[in-house]
C-alpha cells in the first residue's frame, strides 16, 4: 500500500502542521507508527 517511502510524495493520510503531523486515529493504528517518524519530526494522533 505504502511504497513511495523516498519522500518523493507524502503519504495521503499526512497533514504537516509546523514541523508536526497530524493524522488520524485510523491511519495511525493501520500503518506503522515508526513510517511516520520518516516524514514527521513529530507524530500527534488526531482524536
Amino acid at each position: 500500500i505504502l511504497r513511495n517511502l523516498g519522500g518523493i510524495k507524502p503519504i495521503p493520510q499526512l497533514k504537516y502542521v509546523h514541523g508536526e503531523c497530524r493524522v488520524s486515529e485510523e491511519a495511525f493504528r493501520r500503518h506503522a507508527q515508526w513510517l511516520w517518524r520518516l516524514h514527521c519530526s513529530r507524530t500527534i494522533p488526531e482524536h
